[in-house]
């Protein structure tokens, strides 16, 4: 293999890492988002089926009250306690909705940052094939490195927002275990990267981009320094 060659078939390596890895960010993405669905759904279904059942009750009272079944001050104390009840219900599960809806939104948000991270960086490897003969087969390895660190990196806004969201109150067991699984699995890839950066020559890497990942682990660090216990799916 001539040197040429090596290079090309490194930036076709570079090439299949940015899909495969902005992939999975949309899949991660759509997972999250189906997720967030679902729970919804769930919600917004017991919430409808106890109004369903409010109108019931008032319509079967009616009834009652018309048939003389049940007198005047007996009707009012009744359908009054159940339109109560039901205006109760009502905003607690849209309270409920709520949290659900922000407790995935941001997750959802960080994932599609980090594809733009990741696009960013895929932008330069394009515009420096155009000069694939002045770049070293070094250079091209230690950028292929980087690019494999990268995937790993620009997930430390969403490992922090995993666990922030897990602390929300009212979130089911259900979801705060998913959130503190997700965020112990990305933990393992972000903790073998960092080192790994922290050895390789970035002379010629992307000053913003360099900068982007030089804060991410920053900001990183200081969070495990003021929060140094693991994601437990318990808590």
């Amino acid at each position: 293999m001539t040197e040429i060659e090596e290079k090309q078939w490194i930036v076709s390596r570079l090439d299949v890492l940015h899909k495969t890895a902005f992939d999975e960010l949309q899949m991660s993405k759509e997972a999250f988002a189906k997720e967030r669905l679902e729970e919804i759904a769930v919600l917004t279904g017991r919430r409808n089926n106890f109004i369903s059942g409010v109108v019931i009750f008032v319509t079967i009272l009616i009834g009652l009250y018309e048939t003389q079944w049940i007198d005047r001050g007996y009707f009012l104390a009744l359908i009054i306690g159940d339109i109560i009840a039901g205006i109760f219900v009502f905003t607690i599960m849209n309270r409920l909705i709520r949290i659900v809806a922000s407790a995935y939104v941001p997750i959802e948000n960080s994932l599609v940052h980090a594809q733009e991270k990741l696009n960013h960086n895929y932008g330069f490897v394009i515009q420096r094939t155009k000069t694939l003969s002045s770049i070293s087969v070094e250079t091209w390895n230690n950028y292929f490195d980087f690019m494999g660190l990268l995937t790993a990196i620009v997930l430390i806004p969403m490992y922090m927002t995993l666990n922030e969201r897990r602390k929300l109150n009212f979130l089911n067991s259900e979801i705060k275990k998913s959130f503190a699984t997700a965020s112990e699995q990305l933990e393992g890839g972000i903790i073998s990267s960092i080192p790994l950066f922290d050895g390789l020559d970035t002379a010629l890497f992307p000053t913003l981009l360099l900068q982007y990942v030089t804060e991410a682990i920053s900001t990183y660090r200081d969070y495990k320094t003021k929060n140094p216990v693991s994601s437990n799916p318990e808590t």
